[in-house]
């Protein structure tokens, strides 16, 4: 018996007894409790994306000064380049006279300011640097007035006082000032640079690791709600207890024999059982002989409980009070029961009296037990969830948080709550939504929930997710309200990095065929992939955070959504085939599967729905199949089991799921040796010293581990082993845990990491390719372009010969025009391309643009009108890139635009250029009357290789590069590009570009001037190098013609050879050749200290700048890219004859090195 009625309890044990409380937790209670733990499932996986997040925008910021830090160095590179030009040009001047070594002093002179300009705008926020920026510059201004000085004393008086002007070194001190505060500044860029490399690198770890945290506590989370749910169906049971108790006192107050009934005489020592329940109770029969109290303190009293009965009958004896005694009794029989003796003492002629009741309190004893048992468990799963519990009394305005809730805040144990105090703990940004969700819980005392950050008292932001029940009084009125507080800052930081990969999956499923969709773990839809037009739907944001479940009105279809949906909540796969009409009203059939998608800890974070339309097949098949797949996914549903073992000695248990795991029948008895069998043999160890890591007191007592199980019929599986041990003392004494089967996981985990690796070595090969490809196209370009240059100089030129050459120089440039943009494009989408910003005016571009496109357009007769702004738009952007996109739009419109037809290309700026930042933008179109672009092909006429329908001749040609390029390097200027056409009409592309707000425009250059002609210098000596015995004979011939002299060699031995014999002023050599590689060729040769000032120029199909990068680190001084015109190689040995006529004049002996 676990308690009294009302009558026996006031008759029997007096007003002090009181009996086992008659209810347990509401339901309301318990509902409240799971919500909450729910929220907290959910929290878990928040806050870890959002910290992932800000560390990548930390490590964005970090590279993006990073690169700032770079430019900087190099524009002061810059500097002193042009001011050794300067210097350069007019020593030339001085030593020869000729005006065309002023070209470069005019240069510096006209570059210089603009680079001080641009220092002083990226230094902006350095003082130290501004103030060697106000030191340099009176220093330029002097070096260049002491140039200007010498170059009028040349001109006025003659070399002889030039020379000793520049004897004096006037301006020798003014440079080495200049070089030394240039050192200056950039040696603190390098530092800066350095320091800035190091904290991204350090962003770059934080975001690893945050990502990282969000996968160790989303598997925490799962835990926490396992262990909740063990607790719960203890304290179903415990109900279940508690009530049948509850129908044994009913039994008791209708019918008295469920009581023993007991009398013992003092006089005598002498105890009567007084009716058949009594000796059922203490197991005895009538027969027995008669029992004293010392009697049955001996042979049926526990030993333990002795001292508690004794003492019981002493203080009815002396004091004449109640006698009351709960312990343990032997049954004759072995058995030990709980009995509770009730008695009275009633003092008479004969003695001291007590007459009694007695009852079994066995079950109430174990349900006590298993009730205990429960609340520990809870207790553990609000420890391990960062679950805090709060209660605002409305009426006595007393606000009341358990130790767990204050820790959330930062508080300490004994901090003395108050609203004030739960506001300062509260984020300014999130104050004004706490006090709107409790103004709006005041008024109506609804339930409600809100999510905030905590500021800590170190400063530290935790983000809390905190939900509440209200309660009210009898006339409505709000008097109570009662929640719960969960940290979900990691959960955060998760879910924004699930969000960026549910990007990256939904780019790949937008190809699929069928109808995609993703549901959040509600079954709400988040957001539909592909297949819209299946479903008849145009517009799907009225759809969009509705239930998914709502398009399904068959109710049997409904519950089978409903089935699949759990079964993919449960890490399964979910699939079944059902019916609906369409918004068009057609009535299809859907072969459905549902999947998760796991988050980094394998747990499901949201749904993935695929729908195929099986109309067409399913009639009479389709109530089989949804029966047998239901069945399947039934079976395969139960994908993790739990487990709980007394680690001192007692009870070792295991669900029914670990046994159909293992291959077992669900009423299979297994002891811990049976399941420590089925382990893999060569993960044994490692779940030992996980095991044993987790019984550490001195760890955290989690156990985490994957590792494979052998199952009956020899199959083996991966499952994740999570649980954690419970101390008491510092003593191990609980474990409780589940397996989850994860072979699945693993496989694609191995899969991805392996498909990872592929498209890395992909990539690797593909740039490899076109590096490969560009050489082997560019080398058959050489000879023919020296073959068309050497026929330009043949005599007597018939219109036929001159069209012959045109032609060959206009496809070669094509060619080399394709190359390139290929190439681009690989260096676009590798992320190689380095833009050249600089003030730059549209029309300036417009008329570069239109001096490349006009031979094409003038070739088919068409007409161009062109309009430009009435005042210069000013870009920050790269020229050569800009009149690329240009030249690109404005042959396409040739191209696709029948001879005679009209192009339009027009200029203008929209916006106020001395407002904001990004307010003003110019807006260039370029309009045709052409062909046209069919419409399903318009959304993708900016792909890579995208191309409209050729005839077989494919009269235009092209590869499908040309506007993908156009949209990629206006996308690294800010800038856009949009197409409007209609087929057979015309197309019209517009381009919009950022326009650089109101500053002093750059001087415009002067108007170029006819240079006079350059004074010859020495011819040279040229070792010409090649394995295409075409491309080689044709340079050397053209070389010939020019006065030099030409040897020429085949392969990487012949060419050491050959210059070591003839000691050649410059050696033109490819790369790649046979025996020994160009740039072989180019190490051996600096090694001789004879040809140690010989110039060695790469001539070569590898165009890429690590290419270039690798031939400079050979030793040459030159690289230039086949087809290159032997006008490029001309200039280079003029150059270098100069320099050898200089080095070959007396006067030269005189000049002062500066």
């Amino acid at each position: 018996m676990t308690a009294q009625g009302p009558p026996i309890d006031k008759a029997m044990h007096g007003p002090d007894r009181a009996g086992i409380p008659a209810s347990l937790p509401g339901n309301a209670n318990k509902h409240l409790l799971v919500e909450a733990l729910l929220v907290f499932v959910l929290g878990c996986l928040a806050g870890v994306g959002w910290l992932a997040y800000q560390n990548m925008q930390a490590a964005t910021d970090s590279e993006r000064l990073e690169t700032h830090t770079r430019v900087v160095i190099q524009e002061f590179g810059e500097l002193l380049s042009s001011l050794k030009d300067a210097e350069t040009g007019q020593r030339g001047f001085i030593i020869t006279g000729n005006q065309d070594y002023l070209a470069p002093y005019r240069a510096g002179l006209e570059a210089v300011p603009v680079v001080l300009a641009d220092l002083r705008r990226l230094t902006a926020d350095n003082p130290p640097q501004q103030q060697r920026l106000d030191a340099l510059e009176p220093l330029i201004a002097s070096k260049f007035a002491v140039l200007a000085k010498t170059i009028a004393l040349s001109e006025s008086q003659g070399f002889p006082a030039a020379r000793a002007a520049v004897m004096a070194q006037s301006g020798k001190k003014h440079m080495d000032d200049i070089r030394a505060l240039v050192g200056q500044a950039q040696a603190q860029e390098a530092q800066l640079l350095k320091e800035r490399s190091a904290i991204r690198q350090a962003n770059s770890r934080r975001t690893m690791q945050s990502v990282l945290l969000g996968g160790a506590l989303g598997s925490l989370a799962l835990l926490l709600m396992f262990i909740y749910l063990r607790w719960e169906r203890a304290a179903r049971r415990l109900a279940e207890t508690a009530q049948q108790a509850s129908g044994a006192l009913l039994q008791v107050a209708t019918d008295a024999a469920e009581l023993g009934i007991w009398t013992w005489q003092s006089d005598g020592d002498r105890i009567t059982w007084e009716n058949e329940r009594t000796y059922e109770i203490v197991g005895l029969t009538q027969g027995d002989r008669p029992v004293t109290a010392a009697r049955f303190a001996a042979e049926f009293v526990h030993a333990d409980d002795l001292a508690a009965f004794e003492q019981a009958i002493i203080n009815t004896v002396q004091t004449g009070a109640r006698f009351f005694y709960q312990g343990r009794v032997h049954r004759p029989n072995g058995e030990l029961r709980w009995i509770e003796f009730t008695g009275q003492p009633v003092s008479g002629l004969d003695g001291l009296r007590v007459i009694g009741t007695m009852c079994n309190i066995t079950g109430r004893k174990q349900a006590e037990e298993a009730l205990r048992k429960s609340q520990e468990t809870l207790e553990l799963a609000f420890e391990i969830g960062k679950t805090g519990i709060w209660d605002w009394d409305l009426v006595a305005d007393k606000l009341v948080w358990s130790e767990r809730r204050k820790a959330l805040s930062g508080l300490p144990p004994d901090a003395e709550m108050s609203f004030p105090l739960a506001m300062a703990t509260t984020h300014p940004g999130d104050r004004a939504r706490f006090l709107a969700a409790r103004t709006l819980a005041l008024e109506t005392g609804t339930d409600g929930e809100v999510e905030f950050r905590t500021v800590w008292p170190n400063g530290s932001v935790r983000w809390l997710h905190s939900r509440w029940r209200g309660f009210s009084d009898a006339s409505g009125q709000p008097v109570r309200i009662t929640g719960v507080a969960q940290d979900i800052t990691e959960q955060r930081a998760s879910e924004e990095a699930l969000r960026q990969s549910e990007a990256f999956s939904r780019s790949i499923l937008k190809s699929s065929a069928d109808c995609v969709k993703v549901l959040n773990r509600d079954g709400n839809l988040l957001s539909m992939l592909s297949g819209q037009e299946l479903l008849g739907i145009e517009d799907i944001r009225p759809f969009l955070n509705k239930s998914w479940l709502d398009f399904w009105i068959n109710h049997d279809d409904r519950q089978e959504a409903q089935a699949a949906l759990v079964a993919a909540l449960a890490g399964g796969t979910g699939a079944f085939v059902g019916s609906f009409r369409t918004l068009r009203g057609e009535a299809k059939w859907w072969d459905v599967l549902i999947s998760p998608i796991l988050d980094d800890g394998g747990k499901p974070a949201r749904l993935l729905v695929v729908s195929r339309d099986v109309t067409a097949r399913k009639h009479a098949e389709v109530a089989l199949r949804e029966s047998e797949e239901r069945l399947r996914l039934a079976a395969e549903a139960a994908h993790f089991g739990t487990f709980d073992r007394d680690l001192q000695g007692g009870y070792f248990h295991v669900s029914t799921q670990i046994k159909k795991m293992l291959g077992y029948e669900p009423d299979a008895q297994l002891d811990r040796p049976q399941i420590m069998s089925h382990f893999h043999p060569d993960d044994r160890l490692a779940g030992i010293a996980a095991f044993r890591h987790a019984c550490d007191p001195a760890g955290d007592g989690q156990l985490a581990i994957d590792q494979r199980i052998v199952l009956r019929d020899g199959t083996v599986r991966w499952i994740a082993s999570v649980g954690r041990v419970h101390f008491e003392g510092g003593v191990p004494k609980r474990i409780v845990g589940f397996w989850f089967d994860v072979t699945e996981r693993s496989r694609l985990e191995r899969q991805t990491q392996a498909q990872a690796q592929a498209l890395v070595d992909l990539h690797r090969r593909k740039d490899e390719f076109l590096a490969m490809l560009s050489h082997e196209l560019r080398n058959p370009l050489a000879p023919l372009t020296s073959a068309a240059e050497l026929l330009r100089l043949q005599e007597n030129q018939g219109p036929v010969y001159r069209q012959a050459c045109d032609v060959i120089e206009r496809q070669v440039g094509q060619m080399k025009h394709l190359i390139d943009d290929l190439l681009d494009v690989s260096r676009i989408t590798s992320g190689n391309v380095r833009l050249r910003k600089a003030p730059v005016c549209v029309g300036d571009i417009v008329e570069r643009a239109l001096e490349t496109t006009r031979p094409l357009i003038a070739r088919r007769r068409q007409q161009l009108t062109l309009s430009l702004p009435p005042h210069p738009v000013w870009l920050d952007a790269d020229a050569t890139r800009l009149e690329q996109v240009l030249v690109n739009l404005l042959n396409n419109a040739a191209k696709y635009t029948e001879e005679g037809g009209r192009l339009w290309l027009s200029v203008v700026q929209e916006g106020d250029a001395g407002s904001a930042a990004g307010a003003a933008v110019a807006v260039i179109k370029v309009r045709d009357t052409g062909m046209g672009i069919a419409a399903e092909l318009l959304p993708h006429i900016f792909d890579l290789f995208t191309q409209a329908e050729r005839s077989i001749d494919r009269s235009q040609g092209g590869m499908g590069i040309g506007l993908s390029l156009v949209r990629q390097l206006l996308e690294l200027h800010g800038g856009s590009v949009a197409v409007n056409s209609v087929l057979g009409q015309g197309s019209e592309f517009v381009v919009r570009l950022p326009v650089m707000q109101a500053v002093e425009p750059p001087l415009p250059l002067p108007p170029p001037v006819e240079a006079p002609a350059r004074p010859a210098g020495r011819r040279c000596r040229v070792l010409a190098v090649d394995d295409s015995v075409d491309a080689v004979e044709f340079l050397a011939r053209l070389l010939r013609l020019s006065g030099h002299e030409v040897e020429v060699a085949y392969d990487g031995p012949s060419a050491v050879q050959a210059a070591l014999a003839m000691r050649p002023d410059v050696v033109v050599l490819d790369i790649g050749l046979p025996g020994l590689t160009g740039y072989e060729v180019a190490r051996r040769l600096r090694q001789e200290a004879t040809l140690k000032d010989t110039v060695l120029v790469a001539l070569t199909g590898y165009g890429r700048e690590s290419d270039r990068q690798r031939s400079k680190h050979a030793g040459f001084s030159y690289h230039l890219v086949k087809p290159a015109g032997v006008r490029e190689v001309e200039e280079i040995l003029s150059s270098v004859g100069e320099k050898l006529a200089l080095q070959a004049s007396p006067a030269q002996a005189v000049v002062p090195e500066v």
